[in-house]
């Protein structure tokens, strides 16, 4: 291709470019925004090719109808859920109670190493403070919500980790 000798021409792809860049742009940031309904109907798909898989095989081997092999099936995948939480539970609480003693000195050694960490350790303290003093309803970091998900009153520290995940989780910034 050549140079372009009519100025229409060239103002009509300089505008066309312009455009599919921009159109790409929104894209992007749209997609950025949907990424947690887009990772929901993606895991929605997941759990009906699997409920519809175990259905189907409930119903090859029994004389159930489709009703009664679906229920069967989520039966059946209620259960696993259950005996694999029953395997697992007991080990996550004995560690729960290590990991409240080991985090403070995990925070510590972050707050030495990371040049600015000081700072956001001390505006994780400020946002504490300030959402456990609000009386308008629990708030992201209040203890009550903690306490309900810990099963007792979490020390500063867990939730200080609990903070610091919040806002390193990347839906959090979209």
């Amino acid at each position: 291709m050549g140079t372009v000798d009519n100025p229409a021409v060239f103002a009509t792809r300089v505008l066309i470019t312009l455009g599919l860049t921009a159109l790409v742009i929104l894209l992007i940031v749209f997609l950025g925004l949907m990424l947690e309904v887009l990772m929901l109907a993606f895991t929605a798909i997941l759990v009906t090719v699997a409920v519809d898989g175990l259905t189907r095989v409930v119903q090859r081997h029994t004389p159930l109808g489709r009703g009664l092999s679906l229920t069967t099936a989520f039966v059946l995948i209620l259960l696993s859920i259950g005996g694999l939480a029953a395997l697992i539970w007991p080990q996550a609480a004995e560690q729960i109670p290590r990991l409240a003693e080991r985090l403070p000195l995990a925070l510590q050694e972050i707050l030495q190493q990371v040049p600015f960490a000081r700072e956001v350790g001390e505006e994780i303290e400020a946002q504490l403070e300030n959402d456990n003093d609000n009386d308008n309803g629990p708030g992201l970091f209040d203890d009550d919500i903690l306490s309900q998900a810990l099963g007792s009153s979490p020390p500063r520290s867990v939730r200080s980790a609990v903070f610091l995940s919040f806002c390193c989780w990347p839906c959090t910034w979209s």
